[in-house]
């Protein structure tokens, strides 16, 4: 499985990422709902999740996709302990503030 989805990863990238993201999204939004708010399935918001899942796949997936190779791309150091350190500090300044 895991051989399957480094595959899928290596040729269809955006989409593997985007499906991994609605699939993350959802798995937190029903956590948050079942394990924190404690709701039950017969107060659990299916929209709700419905919703973050849509956002996960088609707007935060394709939008760090994007910005995580551009990050690999342009901050690249000879240092690599600092090149991650690089990427980390640009990451959070840029684009962690606008997708809070």
């Amino acid at each position: 499985m895991l051989n399957w989805y480094r595959m899928k990863l290596a040729t269809r990238p955006m989409l593997t990422q985007s499906v991994t993201t609605a699939v993350l999204f959802a798995t937190g939004d029903i956590m948050a709902q079942q394990a924190v708010e404690r709701k039950g399935i017969q107060k659990h918001e299916f929209a709700r999740t419905g919703r973050m899942v849509l956002y996960g796949g088609a707007v935060f997936g394709p939008a760090a996709t994007t910005w995580f190779r551009f990050l690999q791309s342009k901050v690249v150091l000879q240092n690599k302990k600092l090149e991650i350190c690089a990427r980390v500090g640009v990451d959070q300044l840029l684009f962690a503030p606008t997708n809070l």
